[in-house]
């Protein structure tokens, strides 16, 4: 049932089973874990015009804010998803080609799901946090020595999280993007 009112709500907005879906979650519990909106927004706008993909935007309690400023940030136009439950964002993450997510509990459930998907990772550590297995990819900014710190705020700007480039992403959802 729950499949069926994802579909229906996709149909609803012009998106037909076969068509290139990128889910985006934005959200996460910690503050440092975060990346940008605008950083989202700036590779979900690539991803539109390179590939043709719809966009969809999911948030969970807390977040819509969030959303609205990565979708006020594009220049094409994504869909914010609606309120739902986890079971029924779980339904809509199935519909997904690919999942870009921070590392959250969303970027869990896509790749629990088997959505093939990318987790931008700073203060955390993707070899303890995953996503596993050979469909997921991790992004992160190689080459710190603080990565992986696990701390909840940060004494040295953040530099994880702030110096990760649209570029950089991009290049990891894509090479993920391509080969599903």
């Amino acid at each position: 049932v729950l499949r069926q009112a994802a579909s229906r709500w996709l149909a609803q907005n012009d998106i037909e089973d076969g068509d290139k879906i990128v889910g985006i979650n934005p959200g996460g519990g910690w503050e440092i874990k975060r990346w940008k909106p605008e950083r989202f927004a700036a590779v979900a706008d690539r991803l539109k015009r390179d590939f043709g993909a719809h966009i969809l935007l999911f948030w969970g309690p807390g977040e819509r804010e969030t959303v609205e400023a990565l979708a006020a940030s594009m220049t094409e136009d994504p869909l914010i998803l609606p309120e739902t439950t986890l079971s029924q964002m779980a339904a809509y993450l199935e519909h997904c080609t690919i999942v870009l997510s921070n590392d959250s509990g969303p970027m869990h459930m896509a790749a629990a799901l088997g959505v093939p998907t990318v987790g931008i990772f700073g203060p955390t550590n993707p070899d303890l946090q995953g996503p596993y297995g050979s469909e997921n990819a991790v992004v992160q900014k190689v080459g710190l020595p603080c990565l992986c710190c696990n701390r909840l705020t940060c004494k040295i700007g953040n530099p994880c999280m702030e110096t990760l480039t649209p570029e950089e992403v991009l290049s990891v959802v894509e090479s993920l993007l391509i080969t599903t």
